[in-house]
């Protein structure tokens, strides 16, 4: 199997891994309705993502920004297995998509070799063990390329999508 067939392929896992792990993680212990995710606080967590994964501390970017570890892991294992590695700067907040349960930063960035790469930086509200109700995203690797395919439904304004959650 060649090199771009490899990436779709871990792409398309990674997709199906992710789309699981939503229904695990937002199945929390907690009865009360979630908050709609701000978009200036779904721009600090990246801001913090990146700024984790500038000092490469990736234990702490999985701990600390993914919604589970696990899924954070294997994105990481997947971007360097391509030898994607972060730029040195924060990626661009090209479009947000918004659902009843989360906020999709779209982005645009360079990686440290220079590629440039478009990914979606997905935040909602998990119960998240020590922590209770915290803002996580569950593709926090956002040099790796990632999108998320987006429910069937969505309204489009500028700069924003709207979109319901697929029931």
């Amino acid at each position: 199997m060649n090199r771009r067939a490899l990436i779709a392929f871990a792409t398309a896992v990674v997709t199906l891994l992710t789309g699981a792990v939503v229904a695990t993680t937002l199945a929390g212990d907690s009865d009360e309705p979630s908050p709609p995710v701000e978009r200036s606080d779904a721009i600090s967590l990246l801001n913090e993502a990146a700024r984790l994964a500038r000092a490469r501390d990736f234990d702490g970017l999985c701990r600390s920004v993914a919604a589970t570890v696990g899924t954070c892991e294997f994105l990481l294992q997947s971007a360097a297995d391509s030898e994607w590695e972060p730029g040195p700067g924060t990626p661009t907040v090209t479009t947000t998509t918004r659902t009843e349960k989360s906020l999709t930063l779209h982005l645009r960035g360079q990686r440290l070799d220079g590629s440039a790469y478009t990914s979606d930086f997905e935040v909602m509200w998990v119960e998240a063990p020590g922590d209770g109700r915290a803002l996580r995203s569950r593709t926090p690797i956002y040099w790796g390329g990632v999108t998320i395919t987006a429910p069937t439904t969505c309204e489009t304004s500028p700069g924003q999508v709207r979109c319901r959650d697929r029931p």
